[in-house]
């Protein structure tokens, strides 16, 4: 008897499959049987908690100009929309709104936990959009050919964006007011340099760590102390562009071990504006026409790669430290850079553009702060044999 009754909870709790109606609202988790093809109404819209909606793999489509949802989460909490296809709607998956939820406890709150998980997304204004929901995952999806933001969000707390793939005619990311901020290996292309760029403003915390960009026009943050931007590529096939530009209110950012490559002379590495104790290390620059451009603060900007044949490598009016960086543009004799003492760094201080401040070690090798300490660890082994 035990084991029928636990049977009989588990068949309960499965997703029911069937076929829907377009604009239909489900209240239980939901397979998708076939594909549907929606014109002047919503596609499926979500209207209870815990419900997962998996589309195996069938596709909701709205028409564009009707600006209606593919999927639309009108919240409710702890969500899952899987293995969906959606495709011509105004915005493709969209969770929560303006209106919070109204608890028994008389206090508002927005939709959390909601998960979007291996979905694609194409030929969309937005492409997923989550309003003032807290706690959200988005994972696995490919979204591309979206006219305005790839994803868009707002006062959505505690976000986690990892491992999509998208493909933005407008802005990739636009995140505003996202408390912890979490975009990790993702990969995100831009349709021009110019006309796309990656907004990111208001977080509390802000980890964008192992990600490829390509052809976008900057990661712009705004009012994100304590950005920590680490072991990214930035690759940029067209000639104009920003890799990184740091706005009002991000002090205390780590930039670390970034790849940041083009081949054309119009693009600029870092931008740093009116912010202190930033810390940029170990990053490699090969191509563009500035590195580095420290404007009115303090910071630290240590063994960089500068693969960069013009004087701007790196640009600051007097006030950061600059020390131990290589500059392709000052590793020869005939350059300035002399080594009399042979130990691979540069006799002379490198002369930073724009102002009098100086990097008084630089190297004439790249990464030569690494030989150095490979040369002392076997000094140190052969001493101790």
């Amino acid at each position: 008897m035990r084991q029928i009754t636990l049977l009989i909870i588990l068949l309960l709790c499965l997703p029911v499959s069937y076929a829907l109606v377009c604009g239909q609202s489900i209240t239980e988790s939901t397979v998708l049987t076939e594909d549907l093809y929606c014109g002047q109404t919503n596609g499926v819209v979500i209207a209870a908690n815990n419900v997962i909606l998996d589309c195996n793999g069938h596709r909701v489509s709205t028409e564009f100009h009707f600006e209606k949802i593919g999927i639309y989460s009108y919240n409710s909490e702890n969500v899952t929309i899987i293995n969906c296809v959606v495709n011509g709607s105004k915005t493709g998956i969209k969770i929560g709104d303006s209106l919070p939820l109204f608890k028994e406890d008389r206090q508002y709150e927005y939709p959390s936990n909601s998960k979007i998980i291996n979905n694609t997304v194409h030929d969309t204004d937005f492409g997923i959009k989550i309003k003032e929901g807290q706690n959200n995952t988005i994972a696995n999806n490919t979204i591309w050919n979206t006219i305005i933001s790839a994803i868009d969000t707002v006062q959505a707390g505690n976000l986690n964006i990892t491992n999509n793939r998208i493909y933005s005619r407008g802005e990739p990311l636009s995140i505003g007011s996202s408390g912890d901020l979490i975009i990790k290996d993702n990969n995100i292309e831009g349709w021009k340099v110019g006309a796309t760029d990656n907004m990111i403003s208001g977080a509390n915390s802000f980890h964008f760590i192992g990600n490829s960009v390509k052809n976008v026009d900057c990661l712009f943050l705004d009012e994100v102390p304590d950005a920590i931007i680490v072991n990214n590529t930035f690759l940029f096939i067209d000639d104009l562009g920003t890799c990184i530009y740091l706005g009002v209110g991000c002090d205390n950012a780590l930039i670390h071990n970034n790849i940041f490559y083009t081949n054309y002379g119009g693009v600029w590495g870092i931008d740093i504006a009116v912010n202190n104790n930033a810390n940029v290390s170990n990053n490699n620059l090969t191509g563009m026409s500035r590195g580095v451009m420290v404007i009115h603060s303090t910071n630290t900007i240590e063994h960089n790669n500068f693969w960069i044949s013009t004087i701007k490598a790196g640009e600051d009016p007097g006030q950061s430290t600059w020390k131990n960086n290589y500059y392709m543009a000052y590793d020869q004799p005939q350059e300035g850079c002399d080594d009399a003492n042979s130990n691979g760094i540069c006799d002379d201080p490198y002369h930073l553009y724009g102002g009098s401040n100086y990097d008084n070690t630089p190297y004439n090798t790249p990464s030569g702060w690494l030989k150095i300490k490979h040369y002392h660890l076997e000094r140190f082994e052969d001493t101790h044999e």
